[in-house]
């Protein structure tokens, strides 16, 4: 499944922020998917802006077969793409890749990365080089960590997360700051994790809504997503027929449970199988 997304603010929204306004062309299964996440200080180099694809191809000779209990996407793909406001004025890159990784237990698994930078007048001003990378569980379909890596405006700040599935916690740690324990929902995904696991689903289905759960900033957040319609979209590659959903988020699990406002409220989200 693929998706493009425009609309949408924690890693979550900016997950989906990351596609704000750009619209996302699926490629052909023997080339690339889009998807994606960001991280906070990407948010900031994004927001705004819209994003243009113009690498959205992996060498032939890096795909690697589909991993076991995945077809959406595989080790391999590469997408990159310009950030910019009004595809006018160039603002920076961002790059999100599918990389072979073999888990602590010898069992192949998935690492996805994302990185962003800025180019031209903003890196002078607020330049920004970020990093976020997922290792990923095919067969669980499970994020087991996390690594953020942001340097934006001349700060910097660093993010890790080990999550433990027998026993539902995640340790968190920021900066150099002592690690935390927090508890967190089974299947709970991360940032990034999440986009290339709502990828994997197959069950869009027009009225009905499905819920994500994702750990993100020490908060655990539930993230609905309702599916609307059917709808065609145009974007830079050209036109594409699919299902529209709306996705919100909820904070949950230890921080109450309510219903977050702002721009992810009204975001949508296009799939294109």
């Amino acid at each position: 499944m693929n998706f493009g997304l425009t609309g949408c603010i924690s890693v979550v929204d900016c997950a989906l922020l990351f596609c704000y306004a750009g619209g996302m062309k699926p490629l052909s299964r023997s080339t690339s998917h889009p998807a994606l996440l960001k991280s906070t200080a990407l948010c900031v180099l994004i927001l705004g802006m819209s994003l243009v694809p113009v690498v959205a191809m992996p060498e032939s000779r890096l795909i690697a077969a589909p991993p076991s209990n995945i077809e959406a996407f595989f080790p391999g793909e590469i997408l990159t793409y310009d950030i910019s406001w009004s595809r006018a004025i160039s603002a920076g890159t961002a790059t999100m890749e599918v990389k072979a990784e073999k888990l602590t237990d010898g069992r192949d698994g998935l690492k996805f990365v994302v990185t962003g930078r800025s180019v031209g007048l903003l890196d002078k001003v607020y330049p920004v080089n970020d990093s976020v990378e997922s290792i990923f569980d095919p067969l669980t379909r499970e994020s087991l960590s996390y690594s953020l890596r942001e340097s934006y405006g001349g700060k910097k700040r660093r993010r890790e997360l080990t999550f433990d599935r027998a026993r539902n916690i995640v340790v968190s740690r920021l900066n150099e700051d002592l690690a935390e324990t927090l508890a967190v929902p089974e299947h709970a995904q991360d940032g990034l994790s999440m986009l290339y696991y709502l990828r994997t689903r197959e069950d869009f289905v027009v009225g009905r809504t499905f819920t994500i759960e994702v750990h993100d900033s020490g908060k655990n957040w539930s993230v609905e997503v309702h599916t609307l319609g059917r709808e065609r979209l145009k974007t830079p590659m050209g036109g594409y027929s699919g299902h529209v959903a709306h996705p919100r988020k909820r904070v949950s699990a230890g921080h109450g449970d309510c219903t977050v406002s702002g721009r992810l409220a009204s975001s949508l989200i296009w799939f294109f199988a």
